[in-house]
């Protein structure tokens, strides 16, 4: 390709006084690697018309066959250069490190056979396999005649010192209590309660920085008044966040960073929920600004659409992917649920139809006759005052009533069929595996926690 003066790259470009000079590069590695090809070019020539005749000549190479006089030049030329190589003892050892990274050592004397019998055909059909379009990719340098740089101070260890000596360091950071973190402390210490329709467990302790996380759970609906409304009820969760009926998203942000708190949602068909973490100072004021994003949502167009889009775009990449293709059969094969129950697990095909049927008048529809507080089970852990904060959730929880009525829905067990299933993904050199068996027990039963234990070290957490 840039040999001087029989490269093709060579010909087109410097020949043609078209570009000053051509260069090439390849990478021989254990890992797959690439091709580099460069052009230079003066203040004069055509950058566009050298990226042209650069690309064409490239990618046109396999339709274009090589002749047994270029590749025997090429041969000879190598050749030459390692056997230069070979007769400097000191090169030959920092050679042979690199070919020990390549995999091992005597990889450089099966090259140097190879080399002796590639032939036209060989390099015709490499060119035809990774010379494509769809392989490619093409970076610019263009300088300028007066260019403009950063003037970046270095600072000396003196300079440094002196600035270092003047720092103060923040106000003392509330220290937390000791806590023994067993199942008997932490029972000891939880104290359950109701306000209004919500169930509470607070867990009041001191923390480092006067941290405390709070969650709440609202369940809601049953097995009839769910149906088909899975992707909904996702649409639901995916826009609560993103403006209330006083607040635009950007607001929202500003409001958790000026209390310092943090809020996320969660929620599916049947139950949706929030998380907080704050601190003992900001924690009322930050569930007041939750309260209002659960019970006040804008749902904007712009952002539904926006959802929608991103939902979109992720199923179609779930096609070619191994983990995606693998767990959604997982619980496909493990699932008794039809189609149009909340429960059931569709193709991937029919989640991508269901999520673009759904509209935005659904999602508020949801919304009105499904989220409340009937069914809520509210939980703080950390450095709160429950005197104050107990006002504070009757006052916004309390009598928050689910329009529609629920009804709790068991998770029944049943024995599931042996199921060995296996997909080819060809564009994708990795593969994953799932594992799963249904066992009857639930956590009422002595052997759970042991169970739970076993998994997460047999399984990393699963």
């Amino acid at each position: 390709m840039v040999d001087s003066p029989s490269g093709r790259l060579y010909k087109a470009l410097v020949d043609t006084k078209k570009a000053v000079g051509v260069l090439s590069g390849n990478f021989q590695q254990k890992e797959p690697g690439y091709a580099i090809y460069g052009v230079r070019l003066n203040k004069d020539q055509s950058v566009d018309e050298v990226e042209k005749i650069l690309i064409q000549t490239v990618e046109t190479f396999a339709a274009t066959p090589t002749t047994k006089e270029e590749i025997d030049r090429f041969r000879t030329t190598i050749e030459r250069q390692l056997d230069t190589v070979t007769n400097d003892a000191n090169t030959v050892v920092q050679m042979m490190t690199e070919w020990v990274a390549k995999g091992d050592w005597r990889l450089y004397f099966d090259y140097r056979s190879r080399l002796k019998s590639v032939t036209p055909e060989d390099v015709q059909r490499v060119a035809k396999s990774y010379f494509l379009s769809s392989n490619r990719s093409i970076a610019k340098f263009i300088p300028t005649d007066n260019p403009v740089r950063a003037s970046i101070k270095r600072y000396t260890d003196e300079e440094i010192t002196a600035i270092a000596g003047k720092a103060k360091p923040p106000e003392k950071v509330a220290e937390g209590e000791v806590f023994e973190t067993t199942i008997a402390n932490i029972e000891a210490r939880t104290k359950r309660g109701q306000i209004g329709s919500v169930k509470t467990a607070f867990l009041a302790k001191k923390t480092r920085g006067e941290v405390v996380t709070l969650r709440l759970t609202m369940n809601h609906g049953d097995e009839k008044s769910l149906r088909g409304l899975n992707q909904t009820a996702g649409f639901v969760d995916a826009l609560l966040m993103t403006g209330t009926a006083k607040r635009n998203r950007q607001q929202i942000k500003d409001d958790l960073d000026r209390l310092k708190s943090s809020i996320t949602t969660d929620g599916g068909a049947s139950s949706a929920g929030m998380s907080i973490t704050s601190t003992r100072q900001n924690l009322a004021d930050t569930l007041k600004l939750a309260a209002e994003i659960l019970k006040e949502p804008a749902f904007p167009p712009d952002e539904f659409e926006k959802a929608k889009t991103q939902r979109l775009s992720l199923l179609e990449n779930q096609r070619t992917e191994p983990q995606a293709i693998a767990l959604r059969e997982m619980q496909r094969a493990f699932s008794r649920a039809k189609k149009g129950d909340f429960r059931y697990v569709p193709t991937l095909d029919e989640e991508i139809e269901a999520v673009k049927a759904v509209t935005l008048e659904e999602v508020k529809k949801f919304h009105k006759e499904f989220y409340g507080a009937s069914n809520a089970q509210l939980s703080i852990v950390g450095d709160f005052d429950e005197k104050e904060i107990t006002p504070v959730i009757d006052q916004l929880f309390g009598n928050w009533k689910s329009p529609k009525p629920y009804q709790r829905i068991p998770q029944e067990f049943y024995d599931a069929s042996v199921v060995k299933k296996s997909f080819e993904t060809p564009d994708k050199p990795n593969a994953v595996i799932f594992a799963r068996q249904n066992i009857k027990m639930n956590d009422a039963n002595p052997d759970y926690p042991a169970l739970v234990l076993g998994n997460f070290i047999f399984g990393g957490g699963f």
